[in-house]
């Protein structure tokens, strides 16, 4: 039997480890309950908005790893802002996308 020796430079090796070591799980751990983005696919489509709004519609495209957004009062580059969120470049605005139950 090896007897279990608790020197100085052990015990800081360890308090070093456990030091990276569970700051590294919190975060794995908070990692894995965030929802992943969903694929740009999903906002692609035409949009019908009420009567009296600004535009009567907007079409939602994807091309390549962006969306543009086309309606009649021009056309803008969408950029992330968040989960279904996004910036209206060229009109200095938000567009937020609402889910249904299934999504």
């Amino acid at each position: 039997m090896i007897p279990f020796i608790n020197t100085p430079k052990l015990v800081n090796m360890q308090r070093i480890l456990l030091s990276f070591f569970i700051p590294l799980l919190f975060v794995m751990g908070v990692n894995a309950q965030t929802d992943p983005k969903p694929p740009l696919s999903d906002f692609v489509g035409r949009y019908v908005f009420p009567e009296g709004s600004v535009v009567p519609d907007v079409t939602v495209a994807s091309s390549g790893d962006a969306l543009t957004m086309t309606s009649a009062a021009g056309s803008s580059v969408l950029t992330d802002a968040g989960r279904d969120t996004f910036t209206i470049v060229e009109f200095s605005g938000l567009a937020i996308f609402k889910r249904g139950k299934t999504k």
